[in-house]
């Protein structure tokens, strides 16, 4: 069976849209801000990805526009490979890629953003491609298709929440809950709010996970399909343990995103700036913002600290 690098390098060799935005990928420029001894933020320039930054979706996740995940509607050198375990979804190279390796894993019908109707998918995958970080954006909080479910996978090695754990958990993650398999931390001091799963199954990370969706949609009082979240896991191998990193959202997008002129910043913060890779597309603001404007940012798009507070101190009320 052809491997995702496999794949990766026979779609390159004949796309050359592709192949020139992962070359332009690899000219991102970067720089980094610390808040603190565990929190760091890289800041990184990708002029490509100004459509995912500023695509129309609404307050509930639509758009207007064809569906670009549809078989379909797929580039003629776009070609999907098959996945182990499910005839339900394919892997596809993002031709505008964030990472070294990015990948779309859409599912095969269209139909809307859901991340808990195939969450344990992604956990399989995490251990199928594990040089990878899965990651999901909700239809309200970075999916630049919401009309269509899918995951994406990046390389490993690159988002600090990632490349640094568990150094940071040091010190930016407080134990909320341990069982045999899986252990619960809540985000400290990190900018964002959120919960960190450790668990040497999937099953016992997949069930913390429902669980903590279940007690956050309970503050969501609009129509939309489902919560605000965010979510990243990948595979330890060395010591068999997944990692899971959930981000409750409050905004699709931060107050400076409507703001005109010089203090005006086009970002839609997503999985990847939730993770501290954290992508400008335009070059004045990549340039420009500041470590107070980024905590800004991320205090208007995440949950507000005492609602998480809240919902972890109910975490033991959906427990088997």
């Amino acid at each position: 069976m052809t491997t995702h690098q496999e794949f990766f390098r026979q779609q390159l060799a004949v796309w050359p849209l592709a192949r020139q935005n992962y070359e332009s990928q690899r000219l991102a420029r970067y720089r980094d801000l610390w808040f603190g001894d565990a929190c760091r933020i890289r800041l990184i320039c990708l002029p490509a990805r100004i459509g995912s930054s500023s695509a129309k979706i609404t307050a509930k996740g639509e758009v207007d526009r064809p569906c670009f995940l549809c078989a379909h509607r797929l580039p003629p050198e776009q070609q999907a490979l098959p996945l182990p375990g499910t005839d339900d979804f394919r892997l596809l190279v993002n031709p505008f890629p964030v990472f070294p390796q990015h990948y779309t894993i859409p599912s095969v019908a269209h139909r809307p953003q859901a991340l808990l109707s195939d969450l344990e998918l992604m956990f399989s995958l995490a251990v199928e491609m594990d040089d990878l970080v899965l990651f999901y954006n909700g239809g309200r909080c970075g999916a630049s298709a919401p009309d269509h479910q899918h995951f994406q996978a990046g390389s490993k090695g690159l988002m600090p929440l990632q490349c640094e754990y568990p150094a940071w958990k040091e010190k930016g993650a407080r134990l909320l809950m341990q069982t045999d398999s899986c252990r619960i931390y809540q985000l400290a001091g990190m900018l964002r709010t959120g919960w960190l799963i450790e668990s040497d199954t999937a099953a016992a990370a997949c069930r913390q996970i429902r669980c903590l969706v279940q007690l956050f949609g309970q503050q969501v009082t609009d129509e939309a399909p489902e919560s605000r979240i965010n979510l990243l896991v990948w595979f330890e191998s060395s010591d068999k343990r997944f990692v899971a990193l959930l981000f409750p959202r409050l905004q699709h997008r931060p107050a400076c995103f409507y703001a005109q002129g010089e203090q005006q910043r086009i970002t839609s913060p997503a999985s990847v700036e939730m993770s501290g890779y954290y992508i400008f597309p335009r070059s004045s603001d990549y340039e420009q913002v500041t470590p107070q404007e980024l905590t800004r940012i991320y205090a208007d798009v995440c949950l507000p600290q005492k609602d998480i507070d809240a919902i972890s101190g109910r975490l033991s009320q959906c427990q088997p």
